[in-house]
C-alpha cells in the first residue's frame, strides 16, 4: 500500500513538472513571437527547442504521469513508443543546444560569415537565415527520428518493468548498442560539438578583448573584404559614383571651356577633374564605406545571448547525466543497482530538463528578461538600442 501511495504522490509530482513545462515553453515561444528583436537565429533554435520539449517531452512526461498514478501495466507497443519518445527527445535536445552552440560560436569568431549564414534580415530585406535554421531543424528531426527508432525498433528488446512502474531496452543483451547510445544521445552533441564550440567562442571574446582599446568597444571583426556584402557594395558604389558626377556630360562641357565647371588655383584657373573615373577623392573614394572595411563590434545582448546558451547546455546536460549514469550501472551491474533515490532522482532531473532554457533566460539574460516584461505588459514597441559591450 505504502508503495502504491509513493508511486502516486510520484506521479502527480510529474504531473506538476508537466504543467510547468507547458506553461513555461508556451510563454517562451509566445515572447519570441511577439518581440521582434528576438527574431534572429539564436532565439529560432531556442523556439524550436521549446516546440519539442513540447510536443514530444509532453507526450513522453504525459504516459510516465499516467502509469505512475492509475497503476497500469504498459503493454510491449506502448512502452516502445514511451522509450522511443525518451530517446527522441534527449537525442534532438542535446543536438538542437550544439547547434545553438556552433551559432554562437560562429557569432563570435566571424560576425560576416555568421551574417552570411545565420542572418535574418539585413536593413529591410530577408536573407537566408531562415531557410538555414528551418533546414537545420528539419534535418536534426529526421535524423534523430532515425537514430532513436533503430534500437528501439531493432532487435534490442523493450519490456515493462513492475518493479521500477517504467518502460526500459535490456542493454544487458547488447552492450555495444548501450555505448552506442550513450555516443549518440550524449557524448556527441555536449563533448563534441557543443563543448569545444563554447571554449573556442569564450577564447575569440578573450582575445578580442585584449585586442581592443581600453574604455572602449570590444572589436570582434575588422575584415576588409566581408563576405556577404563586398562585392555588391563596391559594384553599387561604382555605379553610384558614375551616376553622381555623370562624366559623359561634364566632358562635353570641359570641351566647351565654360568657366563653371573651373576653379582658381596659385597657378591659374584649371579644369575640375572630378568626373575623371580614374581619380578618386574624398567624395568618391570607394574605401569610405564599410563596404571594404566592415568593423563587427560586439553588442551587449550577443554577449548575454552566448553566456546564457553556456550556461542552459551545462545545465541541461548535467540534468541528463544521473540518468546517463543509472543507466550504466542498472546494465554493467545488474546485480548492485542503485539506491533508489538516485534512479527517483535522475528520473526527475530528465524531465525537468526542459524547464532550464527559459528560467536560465530569465535569471541570466537581462534582454530577454526586459522582452519578457514587455509581452506580459503588452507593450508592443521597443524604443531603446543595443548598447555595444565595451570593457568600462
Amino acid at each position: 500500500m505504502s508503495s502504491v501511495v509513493k508511486d502516486e504522490a510520484f506521479g502527480f509530482g510529474l504531473v506538476a513538472v508537466l504543467g510547468i513545462s507547458l506553461i513555461s515553453n508556451i510563454f517562451l515561444l509566445v515572447v519570441v513571437w511577439n518581440r521582434r528583436r528576438l527574431h534572429n537565429a539564436h532565439h529560432a533554435l531556442l523556439a524550436a527547442l521549446a516546440c519539442c520539449d513540447l510536443l514530444i517531452g509532453g507526450a513522453w512526461t504525459g504516459m510516465s504521469a499516467g502509469v505512475l498514478i492509475t497503476g497500469w501495466d504498459m503493454s510491449g507497443a506502448v512502452c516502445r513508443l514511451q522509450s522511443y519518445l525518451l530517446t527522441l527527445i534527449q537525442t534532438l535536445s542535446a543536438f538542437l543546444l550544439a547547434t545553438v552552440a556552433v551559432e554562437r560560436a560562429l557569432r563570435m569568431v566571424s560576425p560576416s560569415h555568421h551574417n552570411v549564414v545565420f542572418g535574418f534580415r539585413d536593413g529591410n530585406k530577408f536573407v537566408g537565415g531562415k531557410k538555414t535554421v528551418a533546414f537545420l531543424v528539419a534535418a536534426e528531426i529526421v535524423f534523430c527520428g532515425v537514430v532513436s527508432s533503430i534500437h528501439l525498433y531493432g532487435t534490442l528488446p523493450v519490456t515493462w518493468i513492475a518493479d521500477k512502474r517504467s518502460c526500459g531496452a535490456k542493454f544487458t543483451e547488447s552492450l555495444e548498442m548501450l555505448d552506442l547510445t550513450f555516443c549518440f544521445d550524449y557524448a556527441i552533441a555536449y563533448w563534441v560539438v557543443a563543448l569545444p564550440a563554447f571554449v573556442v567562442a569564450f577564447v575569440k571574446f578573450y582575445l578580442a578583448r585584449r585586442k581592443s582599446p581600453p574604455q572602449g568597444e570590444i572589436i570582434l571583426e575588422r575584415n576588409r573584404y566581408a563576405p556577404g556584402d563586398a562585392y555588391s557594395s563596391r559594384i553599387s558604389k561604382l555605379q553610384h559614383k558614375f551616376r553622381s558626377n555623370k562624366p559623359a556630360l561634364q566632358a562635353k562641357q570641359k570641351k566647351l571651356g565654360t568657366l563653371g565647371k573651373r576653379v582658381y588655383t596659385p597657378k591659374g584657373y584649371t579644369e575640375l577633374e572630378d568626373w575623371d573615373s580614374d581619380i578618386e577623392t574624398e567624395n568618391n573614394n570607394l574605401d569610405n564605406g564599410d563596404g571594404q572595411q566592415r568593423i563587427h563590434l560586439l553588442p551587449r545582448p550577443e554577449y548575454a545571448a552566448m553566456m546564457t546558451s553556456a550556461i542552459t547546455v551545462l545545465i541541461t546536460s548535467l540534468f541528463w547525466f544521473p540518468w546517463i549514469v543509472a543507466r550504466f550501472i542498472w546494465t554493467r551491474t545488474p546485480r548492485d543497482p542503485p539506491p533508489s533515490w538516485f534512479g527517483t532522482t535522475s528520473v526527475v532531473l530528465m524531465h525537468s530538463a526542459v524547464l532550464v532554457k527559459l528560467f536560465v533566460n530569465l535569471i541570466t539574460n537581462p534582454y530577454f528578461r526586459s522582452a519578457a516584461r514587455k509581452t506580459v505588459c503588452c507593450r508592443k514597441k521597443v524604443t531603446h538600442s543595443s548598447p555595444v559591450l565595451s570593457e568600462a
